[in-house]
């Protein structure tokens, strides 16, 4: 039975829906039907209707009854949630696709005894694509929705890494580049980005901070997994078995956590009962630079040059490295070596507030 009450408690917040009341049957406590449920952000709500109170309203004749008292048990805001998810995405994306090819290039080295030059020439596409791709994903994101990308870069990292995996010929390995970088573009740092931003605008810094440390995570985690997986089943038996748990977890994360909005769960922006003011700070000598325009300023260009070279010598020492430590440590030492120097890494930028 839909009661009067629920228009009033729409008005008076907008945090309780007529919709979610309506649904919830009541119980009785002494003739009072009490309503009772846990919203998506884990809070509670207790709603209690009186008919006793219809006469002295002068809502004789109804059968509705008028909400008494609301009461509210505050939980965990669910955009956490959803940065714990995109810090799953982050372990996953950077572990499989940025820490994982120096590992992809010493084992195909070693089982197919091809050229470094030819390998790493096949990481540097995997990276070219990706950084295409991730130009565009904003694109992608707003017109297929952040679950379906997602879900798409899981699949396309996939089969790219089983491209790796198993590819006999030169041309199979670039072909497989193709969909692996695709694949790390959509759960690289714009997609986190995206995932986080919407949930947050006070917390940002912080929430955005926490996400991305599954990139370190990713790092040290998946490094000697990839090696061990790799010794022990072989690189298309553990590249297929990490690929299934990854696009499981991907699958249950898109549909469970990033195919909702704060607009449609009724929630505001860090979880705040009210819409809390926010001062914008913009340079009077800032202007939009929409497309093309953007090629053509020369404080763009710079900035974009010193980025593209700091990550060609860190991406550069990353895929040899581990290959120049397998000798004199091992695979699974090189590994272990590896994570240690991202851990530190890590560390140093949670130190320097970056």
């Amino acid at each position: 039975m839909q009661h009067s009450g629920t228009g009033w408690i729409s008005r008076q917040s907008g945090n309780f829906s007529e919709c979610g009341l309506a649904v919830h049957r009541p119980f009785l406590v002494e003739a009072t039907p009490i309503y009772a449920f846990r919203r998506s952000d884990a809070s509670g709500v207790s709603v209690t209707f009186s008919t006793a109170a219809v006469p002295a309203l002068g809502m004789r004749g109804t059968r509705n009854g008028v909400a008494t008292s609301v009461t509210r048990r505050t939980g965990i805001f669910f955009g956490w949630w959803v940065v714990g998810a995109a810090l799953i995405i982050a372990v996953l994306g950077w572990g499989i696709g940025f820490y994982g090819p120096p590992v992809y290039l010493q084992a195909i080295q070693q089982n197919r005894g091809w050229p470094v030059a030819l390998i790493s020439t096949a990481v540097t596409t995997h990276f070219v694509i990706g950084a295409v791709v991730v130009a565009n994903l904003p694109t992608l994101q707003a017109r297929f929705g952040i679950p379906m990308t997602t879900k798409a870069g899981a699949i396309f990292l996939v089969v790219g890494i089983l491209g790796w995996a198993s590819a006999t010929a030169p041309w199979q390995l670039f072909v497989a580049t193709l969909f692996s970088g695709a694949g790390w573009a959509a759960m690289g740092a714009a997609a986190v980005n995206a995932i986080v931003s919407p949930w947050f605008v006070r917390t940002r810094p912080a929430a955005l901070s926490m996400a991305y440390n599954g990139a370190c995570i990713g790092g040290v985690v998946c490094s000697p997994l990839w090696v061990a997986g790799i010794s022990v089943l072989g690189f298309p038996l553990a590249a297929a078995a990490i690929g299934i748990v990854m696009t499981i977890a991907m699958w249950f994360l898109a549909d469970r956590l990033f195919s909702r909005t704060p607009q449609q769960m009724g929630l505001r922006p860090d979880g705040d009962a009210r819409p809390t003011p926010v001062a914008l700070v913009r340079s009077p000598a800032a202007q939009p630079r929409p497309g093309a325009s953007l090629w053509r300023d020369l404080k763009f260009l710079t900035l974009s040059a010193g980025m593209a070279l700091g990550l060609f010598a860190q991406i550069g020492l990353i895929t040899h490295l581990f290959s120049l430590l397998v000798p004199a440590l091992g695979a699974q030492g090189a590994a272990e070596q590896q994570a240690q120097r991202r851990e530190h890494r890590g560390a140093q930028r949670d130190d320097d507030g970056t």
